[in-house]
């Protein structure tokens, strides 16, 4: 992580709750291009507890507003596990696409899993942005 926090192709931000200012996850642009304007967006809410409570989502739209609105980035993409429906709806709510397939990318818990690759494009952020 200090390596990451160091590098000048990676933005991280703790994810923390209002309400008593509590860290609940991380999340960040990583491999950032700023010639081809694109990065990697990753995010992890580490307590269970917190799930399915729309952190993911905010953080997300949080996020892209940055890549897009501040960095001017044209391209923001992301990998997940076919099997993590509720990180793929909330991709999709912020207007993540899906792309394409891996498959049977990763070994998780005794079975082969697909990755999704998603991404979104500023031409298609503008419009959520401006219906806030």
């Amino acid at each position: 992580m200090d390596a990451m926090a160091a590098s000048q192709r990676d933005i991280i931000f703790a994810i923390a709750l209002r309400d008593g200012d509590r860290m609940i996850g991380t999340t960040g642009l990583h491999e950032l291009d700023f010639r081809s304007r694109r990065a990697i967006f990753g995010l992890l809410i580490g307590e269970p507890s917190e799930w399915n409570k729309g952190y993911a989502t905010e953080a997300t739209r949080m996020v892209v507003d940055y890549a897009f609105g501040t960095l001017n980035l044209n391209r923001v993409e992301l990998e997940v596990l076919e099997n993590n429906l509720g990180a793929i709806r909330a991709y999709e709510k912020v207007g993540f696409r899906r792309e394409g397939l891996l498959r049977q990318d990763h070994y998780v818990d005794g079975a082969y899993v697909n990755t999704l690759v998603m991404g979104i494009l500023r031409s298609e952020w503008q419009p959520l942005a401006a219906t806030k």
